[in-house]
């Protein structure tokens, strides 16, 4: 399948969710005045997501959605959070890392340029040669990566960025699973599914909470302007809760039923609902993602190949000006051509290790093939939007089908970034 029109799916910045679009349900109903009467709320969302809004207004969507607002929320808001904070420590360590190696590498190239050539001039400002300039760079740019490196390290055996990630797809499953337990649309077992859904928002606060350490973390919450405090240091790293969780948990088995006392309009409802909430939104930020990836993939899958061919047309001029070109100035250029051809490889493996940290090739083929993938679990649920009330059942299993899909898909992200080296 082709990749859509960018009209049909647009990226950021053209389309901007509200924060938590996914989760946060709050602008999603009205709630009633003191007087009785029903008022619209404000959502947060721009103009060019107004496609995306949801008016819900029957049960049991209606009280279900301020349950896990009420009770789970605050959870996922807190992981992801974490999760985006320590993200982002990660990938600053990592190009920070690439960056401060590679300027020691030149460094030191420059100043075996500079001695062979007995270059002694000064740099005018701070009257110091330049020779003991760039020897002074390569000091700190080794004592630098250093600390990049051990820092990496240290941060990939806590897995903070894991565990939190972790727990907030986990949120995002309890929430999108519990719509389609049988229990949910038959409203005289409506109390059960609201008990067993506090005992597992409560397993998950558990969780949580057994591995955090006490530092905080303060970010901004768009969604409220104020900044908000929370915990999200695990005390063991949560590397325990990730390997049984990879390695012992089984993909729940379908609870879903033809079953519903619920009238259609509900039905209606709840199929527009999670289409727009759970599988459009994630497919359109898989779509964005492998924009994103498919772009980086273009703009440098070939510089290493063009820095390696111009390092080697360097060395073939080297060779060249040597027998032709005499006294000092053949000297310097042969030197000057020296140290060009000896950089050049270096700065091709700082642009491919970029590339294999960040799995740039892997993850656009990747991102692409998950879009596919939702894609056609939308287009296949579209089918039944006439029709919701005869094939309720399919819409269902369809529904469960992609539950399947993004927990699987989870679970081959943990494996990937767990099993992985600190700076993937």
């Amino acid at each position: 399948m082709a990749p859509p029109d960018v009209s049909e799916i647009e990226c950021p910045p053209t389309i901007v969710y509200p924060r938590f679009y996914d989760m946060d349900d709050i602008s999603d109903f009205n709630f009633a005045s003191p007087n009785g009467e029903e008022k619209p709320t404000t959502n947060v969302a721009s103009d060019t997501t107004q496609k995306y809004l949801i008016n819900i207004t029957e049960q049991p969507l209606k009280s279900g959605i301020k349950l896990l607002n009420s009770d789970l929320l605050d959870l996922y808001k807190r992981a992801d959070e974490g999760a985006l904070h320590f993200q982002e420590t990660h990938r600053r360590i990592a190009i920070g890392a690439i960056i401060l190696g590679f300027l020691a590498i030149l460094f030191a190239i420059v100043q075996f340029c500079l001695l062979s050539l007995s270059f002694e001039m000064a740099i005018p400002i701070i009257n110091m040669d330049f020779v003991e300039f760039f020897r002074i760079g390569e000091f700190f740019a080794i004592i630098f990566a250093a600390m990049a490196v051990i820092a990496g390290l240290y941060r990939s055996h806590q897995n903070r960025w894991l565990i939190n990630r972790h727990i907030a797809e986990r949120c995002r499953l309890l929430k999108f699973r519990s719509f389609l337990n049988n229990k949910f649309w038959n409203e005289a077992e409506n109390k059960t599914w609201e008990e067993n859904l506090r005992k597992d928002v409560a397993d998950l606060f558990n969780i949580f909470h057994q591995e955090l350490g006490s530092s905080p973390v303060k970010k901004f919450d768009t969604t409220r302007g104020n900044e908000i405090k929370h915990k999200s240091l695990p005390v063991n790293g949560g590397g325990n809760l990730i390997e049984r969780w990879i390695k012992e948990d089984k993909i729940p088995a379908s609870s879903v039923s033809s079953k519903c006392t619920y009238s259609h309009q509900a039905k209606t409802e709840f199929l527009d609902y999670y289409r727009k909430k759970r599988l459009i939104y994630q497919r359109d930020y898989y779509y964005c993602a492998y924009k994103r990836f498919k772009k980086t993939h273009i703009r440098t899958q070939k510089i290493p190949h063009m820095l390696f061919f111009a390092s080697v047309c360097a060395v073939l001029a080297h060779f060249i000006l040597d027998l032709v070109v005499k006294g000092p100035v053949g000297h310097v250029i042969s030197i000057t051509l020296i140290g060009v051809a000896v950089t050049l490889p270096f700065a091709g493996a700082v642009v491919r290790t970029h590339r294999e940290t960040f799995q740039v090739a892997r993850s656009s083929a990747l991102y692409y093939a998950k879009y596919s993938a939702l894609e056609n679990l939308n287009n296949q649920l579209s089918m039944y939007e006439n029709s919701v009330d005869e094939n309720w059942k399919k819409i269902l299993d369809t529904l469960w089908e992609c539950e399947n899909f993004l927990e699987a898909e989870h679970r081959e992200w943990l494996i990937l970034i767990h099993d992985a080296e600190w700076f993937l």
